[in-house]
C-alpha cells in the first residue's frame, strides 16, 4: 500500500470548483429537448414511475447531504451503497427527463494509489417523458481519470472530500445516453465517521466515432 498523497488547500479546492463548473454544464446546443407526458404515466417492463423515484431519491439525497461535513480524521476502508441522478435536459427538475443508477463505492481512507473503486448500475428513469432502461455499468477499474481522497485542515479539523472518475459504455433506445461514457464524482465526506458521501457528477458521452455527444450531470448520495 502507497502512502495517501497529500493536496495542498489550493490545488484541491480549484480542482473541487472545477468539477462543480463541470456539472453545470449543459447539453450540446444543437440537441432538441424531447416531448414530454405527464409524469403520472404508468410505468412499463415493471419500472416504477420516475415521479416517485424522483422523490425517493431527493429524500434519501437530503438525509445524507443535511449531515454535517466530517470533521474527525477518517482511517481505514469503509463501504458505501446509494444512488446518483443525471438530467438528460436543461432543466435540473424535470422528472420526465432524468435517470438515476446505483452506487457502489469502496473507499480506502488509509491510503493507496487509487483510494476508490466505484461502480454505477442498473440505470433507468425517464427521457422524454417514456421510461427508459439504459445498459451499461461505469466503473472506476481501469479508468485513467481522478483518483483520490482529500483531508485538508480546517480550523483545527480535518475535512474529507473524495474525487473519483468511472468509465463504460452506455446506451438506451433513445440514443441520449448512447456512447462511451465518462462520470466524475467530486463529494464531501458527511456524518458521524463519515456515515455518508454527497455531491455532484458530471457526465460526458462520446460516440463511437469521436464526438463529444452530450454533457450533462447531476447529485450523488452514498452511505455507509
Amino acid at each position: 500500500m502507497t502512502t495517501l498523497k497529500t493536496l495542498r488547500a489550493s490545488t484541491a479546492l480549484c480542482f473541487i470548483a472545477a468539477l462543480s463548473a463541470c456539472n453545470s454544464a449543459t447539453p450540446a446546443a444543437n440537441m432538441t429537448a424531447p416531448a414530454t407526458t405527464p409524469a403520472t404515466m404508468v410505468a412499463t417492463s415493471g419500472m416504477t414511475p420516475t415521479a416517485a423515484t424522483t422523490n425517493n431519491f431527493v429524500t434519501a439525497f437530503d438525509a445524507s447531504n443535511t449531515q454535517l461535513a466530517t470533521t474527525t480524521p477518517m482511517t481505514g476502508t469503509a463501504n458505501y451503497t446509494g444512488e446518483v441522478e443525471v438530467h438528460t435536459t436543461t432543466s435540473r427538475t424535470d422528472p420526465d427527463n432524468v435517470v438515476y443508477g446505483d452506487l457502489a463505492m469502496d473507499v480506502n481512507f488509509g491510503g493507496a494509489a487509487s483510494p476508490i473503486t466505484a461502480t454505477v448500475s442498473n440505470i433507468e428513469g425517464r427521457i422524454g417523458g417514456v421510461d427508459t432502461k439504459v445498459t451499461g455499468t461505469l466503473s472506476s477499474v481501469g479508468s485513467s481519470g481522478i483518483n483520490q481522497v482529500v483531508a485538508l485542515p480546517v480550523l483545527g479539523t480535518t475535512a474529507t472530500s473524495i474525487a473519483v472518475r468511472a468509465d463504460g459504455a452506455l446506451a438506451d433506445p433513445t440514443g441520449t445516453l448512447t456512447g462511451n461514457a465518462q462520470m466524475t464524482f467530486a463529494g464531501t465526506v458527511r456524518g458521524t465517521n463519515g456515515a455518508s458521501i454527497t455531491g455532484s457528477n458530471s457526465v460526458v458521452i462520446t460516440e463511437t466515432g469521436g464526438a463529444n455527444k452530450f454533457n450533462t450531470g447531476g447529485r450523488f448520495y452514498a452511505d455507509r
